[in-house]
């Protein structure tokens, strides 16, 4: 029985890739349900802006890897090839999770979301009930360390993330309080940078495709 990890990541994938391969809940549900047998005993999805991942417990790994890789490429409808992938079996596949939970395999080195996105990616594998005994332990282990090492080192002294830079390099090239700004999307990405706008005085303008989270952004920031 060996822990693997096969998905996407900003490392092996372009952007034009990663915007496609990307997890909703219900492609989650649907993902867990299909992939979920006598081989691959557990199972946790990981989607992110810059990665998606799909961890799991499998008695036949080898078969298990290929298996999840040839799903995602007809799942997403995608082309993808070997170099679009990564396929990690046993001490590499935990040395990837831990660095991922830590911020050490991150598009910007320490940042603060993915910690947080490896926790409700394992909380919604044990809602599921498709993370149990083994996977419990492994994550709650990977996020048990990440928060030790944030808290014993400087990785996260600073707290950054993409949005957070995006809005630094703007204040470079303009005077962002006498600026209007328009957001295209509030996911967490959008609603980031929305935050950091507003605390330097810009004028805030968003488009969004769910009237519900405008509406939410709008009572938060008025």
């Amino acid at each position: 029985m060996k822990f693997c990890v096969v998905g996407i990541n900003h490392h092996v994938a372009p952007i034009e890739i990663r915007e496609k391969v990307h997890f909703k809940e219900t492609d989650i549900i649907e993902v867990t349900d299909a992939l979920l047998d006598e081989s691959i005993l557990e199972l946790v999805i990981l989607s992110t802006c810059n990665r998606s991942e799909i961890y799991f417990l499998s008695n036949q790994p080898d078969q298990d890897v290929k298996r999840v890789a040839d799903y995602l490429r007809d799942y997403f409808q995608l082309d993808l090839q070997d170099k679009d992938l990564i396929a990690k079996v046993g001490d590499q596949a935990l040395h990837h999770l831990f660095y991922v939970a830590i911020g050490l395999d991150s598009m910007i080195i320490g940042e603060d979301q993915i910690l947080g996105q490896v926790v409700d990616a394992h909380t919604t594998a044990m809602d599921l009930n498709s993370s149990q005994k083994i996977l419990n332990k492994i994550f709650r282990e990977a996020i048990t360390f990440a928060k030790r090492v944030k808290t014993e080192s400087t990785v996260s002294d600073r707290p950054v993330s993409i949005a957070y830079i995006g809005v630094k390099k703007m204040e470079e090239l303009f005077d962002l309080s006498l600026s209007r700004c328009m957001i295209i999307g509030l996911g967490e990405m959008g609603s980031l940078a929305l935050g950091y706008l507003i605390e330097r005085g810009a004028e805030v303008v968003a488009c969004n495709r769910t009237y519900e989270n405008s509406i939410k952004m709008q009572q938060k920031y008025h």
